[in-house]
């Protein structure tokens, strides 16, 4: 079937194995809905980099989008995403998109579309402020770049055992058919337990309170950064289909 508007990989679809290196011997880090609280997000990188003493296994830290919104510190974690995802050092990092980035950027592109307004109404507010707001064109007070970048992010990430996407997966397409509203903005969790794709489906987007939720063939992430001050991540050792579970809280 085909899908419309194909999801943006970040690596090649048609073997699912990341060019940078394979799952069995990389060490990764999945964090969840970060939400402009840039707070929790340096906690859970010193946490990583803590772990990552453990041994010298390559490792890549995968961020499951929803950067911005409702949190203080919008602009903060956008900036530290621009600079970690193109540094050359021993942790990759790759960030994926998520609804509120692609609201934002389609009210930015057409301030008159209804996803501008839907994004303003959902926390966009508190993004602005973190810019330093002009009244005048709100969506002005925002760089070109940083829009440029939120734009340019993946939808989806696949390794050999595992698929990072912010929201979840359609049963009725293909993995790389999947239409791209789906994989920011689907909600069915029991279609996720279910999982018809083979491979673990690692996600956000569907708060869940203060623990991450492990069950059947999905483990969402999405434990509410933004309100209850929880930011948590799924560490998946070389070759491990099950997770260990790191946790910052705010202070």
């Amino acid at each position: 079937m085909s899908g419309g508007k194909r999801p943006r990989w970040s690596q090649n679809p048609k073997d699912g194995i990341s060019e940078k290196g394979p799952a069995m011997t990389y060490r990764t880090y999945a964090i969840g809905d970060v939400h402009g609280r840039m707070d929790l997000l340096n906690l859970m990188m010193d946490q990583i980099h803590q772990d990552r003493a453990l041994d010298s296994a390559p490792a890549r830290a995968i961020l499951l989008g929803d950067y911005i919104d409702r949190g203080p510190e919008s602009r903060q974690v956008v900036e530290f995403l621009m600079g970690a995802c193109k540094t050359t050092n021993d942790l990759e990092v790759i960030a994926l998109k998520g609804n509120h980035e692609d609201l934002l950027v389609k009210g930015y592109r057409d301030p008159n579309c209804k996803e501008g307004e839907t994004w303003f109404l959902n926390g966009g507010m508190q993004t602005l402020e973190s810019y330093d707001l002009m009244w005048e064109d709100p969506f002005q007070t925002i760089p070109a770049a940083h829009i440029d970048f939120l734009e340019s992010l993946p939808t989806i990430f696949v390794d050999e055992l595992r698929i990072f996407v912010h929201a979840g997966l359609n049963p009725l397409f293909q993995l790389d058919e999947q239409p791209v509203k789906d994989l920011l903005w689907w909600r069915n969790q029991e279609s996720l337990r279910l999982n018809q794709f083979g491979k673990l489906i690692v996600h956000g987007h569907e708060p869940h309170g203060g623990v991450p939720s492990i069950d059947g063939g999905h483990i969402n992430l999405d434990t509410k950064a933004y309100r209850r001050g929880v930011l948590s991540c799924a560490v998946f050792d070389p070759g491990e289909y099950v997770p260990r579970i790191l946790q910052v809280h705010a202070s």
